[in-house]
């Protein structure tokens, strides 16, 4: 059912399916339920749940991505949510909320290949994250508003530029940024988390889906 297109675990990989174009056509055709700016570099587009439970009838995985602690199924439809980085934008090294291991992720605009997307040593940076508190932010080793000043002090072991008519298993317990700071355009990622993101992790979903 589905076609890998590049295997770069245990950071990302590409695949595609039967389908996918019809999910990409249906959710570039939404008006977000809200819409949330962090700063001026990127946007968190949350679907209304009606569009979240029509795009999740269209997703061949809602039933084979499973928890392997709770056996829980399918996707969160309440945190289905485009991320839109406006030119000149994006995210500092982070992990994602700690209740998210692993994302679905489809771009639903890439008018360009200048986006970049990295992934960094994770030991190296643990002992830079907070650890005072639990929340979104609190993951961050670089902060949002001072990415685009530091960036050029980490390397990364990994990069990937998103692509159209892809989708992308993306593992978000490994540190990342991303950077639309050379582009002109704005690009759209539709981000789509398991119901339980909390102990899903990207090699639960990679064997769900590949072995």
């Amino acid at each position: 059912m589905y076609t890998i297109i590049k295997d770069r675990s245990p950071y990302y990989i590409t695949f595609t399916f039967p389908g996918l174009p019809d999910i990409i056509d249906y959710v570039s055709k939404q008006t977000p339920e809200s819409v949330n700016w962090f700063a001026k570099y990127y946007s968190h587009d949350l679907l209304s749940l009606e569009a979240a439970k029509v795009v999740s009838s269209m997703l061949p995985m809602r039933d084979k991505v499973q928890s392997p602690t709770t056996g829980e199924s399918g996707f969160n439809l309440n945190r289905m949510a485009i991320f839109s980085t406006p030119p000149g934008g994006g995210g500092g090294i982070h992990k994602d909320g700690i209740g998210n291991r692993v994302s679905f992720n489809i771009p639903i605009q890439i008018l360009d290949d200048t986006c970049i997307t990295c992934w960094y040593d994770d030991p190296a940076l643990d002992g830079l994250m907070p650890k005072e508190n639990n929340n979104y932010a609190a993951r961050a080793v670089v902060p949002y508003d001072k990415f685009r000043f530091v960036m050029k002090d980490y390397t990364p072991v990994e990069t990937m530029i998103a692509k159209p008519n892809e989708m992308i298993l993306f593992n978000t317990e490994i540190f990342h940024s991303w950077t639309n700071i050379n582009s002109l355009h704005t690009r759209r990622i539709l981000t789509i988390r398991p119901k339980d993101n909390l102990t899903t992790f990207f090699d639960d979903a990679k064997k769900f889906l590949f072995e």
